[in-house]
């Protein structure tokens, strides 16, 4: 009568999966999907102001907010390369 329960309760824990299973041929390019991440939030930054400052503002100060980021981390790896941190 215990081994049934045990059958029956180890059925019961293998049918509950928290994630769907993923078949072997779905692509997994990490690179592709944050690279379309990214340009979806920055459409959707520009979308955004757009309806504040217009069409052209809200170019400039999107691409502005890409070049601060960019800037910053080309400013850390020059930092690196002047200490000699590598």
């Amino acid at each position: 009568m215990q081994t049934e329960d045990n059958n029956s309760s180890n059925k019961e824990n293998e049918e509950i999966k928290l994630v769907e299973e993923v078949p072997e041929g779905t692509s997994t390019d990490v690179v592709t999907d944050l690279k379309s991440g990214i340009y979806n939030l920055f459409l959707s930054l520009l979308n955004h102001l757009m309806i504040q400052y217009g069409p052209v503002e809200a170019v400039k100060i999107s691409t502005t907010f890409l070049d601060q980021i960019s800037n910053s981390f080309k400013e850390t790896l020059t930092n690196k390369e002047n200490n000699n941190d590598w």
